[in-house]
């Protein structure tokens, strides 16, 4: 790993130490073990935002849950989900698509999918406005339009 890398680990290490408040924290300890959610995360994003000027969206600790992880997401660019985001994967056929919460991400329902007993793709469906750039729907009409 090149300096460049170490540093990154090195400093989401201390921005996660910071934010849950104990120290270790490994490169592969898990965000959501360790009591992490949506709260944290934004909290994270607006660090990451302020010391390092890179808008990364909450829906990537869904799949990047780790330092690792988050690191590797963080140098090789995160794929933009057009606010669709693979809670769960499975059978295809009939997935199950969720909308999100009053707080219009997905954090808090990524437990629920990993909860379900089924074997069906859960999918969930992230608000706009919540990346910069990005206008958030004006009614409610319009957002059940746009997710349709």
């Amino acid at each position: 790993m090149g300096k460049s890398g170490s540093t990154l680990e090195s400093l989401l290490t201390r921005l996660w130490e910071e934010l849950f408040g104990f120290s270790p924290i490994g490169l592969r300890d898990d965000f959501f073990e360790l009591g992490g959610n949506s709260l944290h995360a934004a909290s994270l994003v607006a660090k990451i935002r302020a010391l390092m000027g890179r808008d990364v969206s909450i829906a990537t600790f869904l799949h990047a849950s780790t330092i690792e992880q988050l690191a590797e997401t963080m140098r090789t660019g995160e794929p933009d989900p057009a606010g669709l985001v693979v809670l769960r994967e499975g059978k295809r056929e009939r997935p199950l698509f969720i909308i999100h919460s009053f707080a219009c991400t997905l954090l808090e329902l990524w437990a629920l999918a990993r909860a379900m007993k089924c074997e069906r793709a859960i999918y969930g469906i992230e608000a706009r406005g919540l990346r910069e750039g990005e206008v958030p729907h004006c009614s409610l009409e319009n957002m059940a339009a746009d997710y349709i």
